[in-house]
């Protein structure tokens, strides 16, 4: 059931729905298949005035977040665009989204979203996603939504990363030091200094605080590794680039490039002049991959521009 928390400026309601009959799949993208088991969907999280909004965005986290981490952005933004709701989603296997079923890839997230909507009974007209959440945004362009109107991708390559220097091997060592932690732990502190021991960065073992979930014996982590590990790797093996190429002239795709990531070779950035018009770059200044902690102002400014043509449309 739903569960309402309080909150000074906007609320907020995170759910967890296990529904059984719930859909009408006859009008569903081919995406879906019906099945006679009950349908998972993911937990989320209103910031707005929930579904009686006239535009509506779902928010998709990346991987080890949850749709709490981008709640104060989400409110920043709500607060410059009234006339919005945003539904944040913890995509399976993180936040308060477990026991989801295999398989676990980019395309099992995308038909996840669309279950859950199709249950609330919204027709969003955006779709905003971070790093993974990005791939999962795009990856909605196999088989677009109705309603659907605009993409914002916020710092996802498009291409495949199977042989990044920074992209398999970095997760496999997180994914390394995330398993030697002995659970339950005494204090949420505790699993800090046995990640750093790992050799993993002070910001990263910190973040992983926010991971933990208070049980009668301690603290264990929220997310299930062997299902995070498979969405990675499902992450890593899809090419997002045909999809780009063939976006449809009703949707605008806009990529945010953090300007002080790394990840952004010239060839992947002078690739997106070839690409469609309604395909647009954006760089955001004075931002790594963490572009809503690293220059939250400066993104929601950007976020504005880009949903207020959006908004000046009644879907």
């Amino acid at each position: 059931m739903a569960r309402r928390l309080p909150d000074r400026n906007r609320f907020i309601v995170y759910n967890r729905i296990d529904i059984q009959n719930a859909f009408d799949f006859r009008q569903a993208p081919s995406m879906v298949a019906t099945s006679p088991q009950k349908p998972w969907t993911p937990a989320f999280a209103w910031v707005g005035s929930g579904p009686t909004s006239t535009h509506i965005a779902v928010v998709l986290h990346g991987i080890w977040g949850s749709g709490r981490n981008l709640r104060s952005f989400c409110q920043g933004l709500a607060a410059q665009l009234p006339q919005w709701s945003l539904l944040l989603v913890d995509l399976r296997n993180h936040g308060e989204s477990t026991d989801a079923p295999a398989p676990h890839t980019v395309s099992a997230c995308a038909a996840d979203i669309l279950h859950l909507c199709q249950h609330l009974g919204i027709a969003p007209c955006a779709l905003l996603g971070h790093s993974f959440g990005g791939k999962v945004a795009m990856q909605v362009l196999a088989d677009p939504w109705p309603h659907l109107r605009q993409i914002i991708v916020l710092d996802t390559l498009p291409h495949l990363r199977a042989s990044d220097d920074d992209g398999p091997a970095a997760i496999a060592k997180v994914l390394a030091a995330l398993r030697s932690v002995p659970q339950p732990l005494a204090q949420r502190g505790d699993v800090v200094p046995l990640l750093l021991a790992c050799g993993l960065d002070t910001s990263v073992a910190q973040w992983m605080t926010t991971n933990l979930r208070a049980d009668a014996q301690g603290y264990r982590f929220k997310f299930d590794l062997d299902g995070v590990e498979a969405m990675l790797q499902s992450y890593f093996a899809s090419d997002s680039w045909p999809l780009l190429r063939q976006v449809p002239p009703t949707i605008t795709v806009d990529v945010v490039r953090a300007a002080l990531s790394p990840r952004w070779t010239p060839e992947i950035v002078n690739a997106f002049a070839e690409l469609p018009v309604q395909v647009r770059l954006h760089v955001l200044a004075d931002a790594g991959h963490w572009l809503h902690v690293d220059n939250p102002l400066g993104l929601t400014r950007l976020m504005v521009t880009l949903l207020q043509p959006c908004a000046a449309v009644r879907p």
